[in-house]
């Protein structure tokens, strides 16, 4: 992968991570900051990806994809327990 274009996309992905840190800590709605965490992950899944394709390693990619299946999980889990009030049934 190009440098420059390594760089853009790590400087992008990092000004996004900053936005969704700030929205998690100003908002007040349960359900915004499910949404915010999730975005959060999914950024940082971003970033591990670019720094994978830059760096030529594959290690990066195996702990993206089970960043991702975490993620998956745990949002389902809190989305179900703030509708129901209860996980498993």
């Amino acid at each position: 992968m190009h440098e420059a274009i390594a760089y853009l996309a790590s400087v992008w992905i990092t000004g996004l991570l900053v936005v969704m840190v700030l929205v998690l800590v100003r908002t007040k709605s349960a359900m915004v900051r499910i949404l915010a965490l999730d975005c959060l992950t999914l950024f940082l899944i971003a970033l591990l990806i670019v720094y994978a394709a830059d760096n030529e390693s594959r290690y990066f990619l195996d702990a993206a994809v089970i960043l991702a299946l975490f993620s998956f999980v745990a949002t389902l889990v809190t989305a179900r327990y703030h509708s129901e009030r209860k996980v498993f049934d």
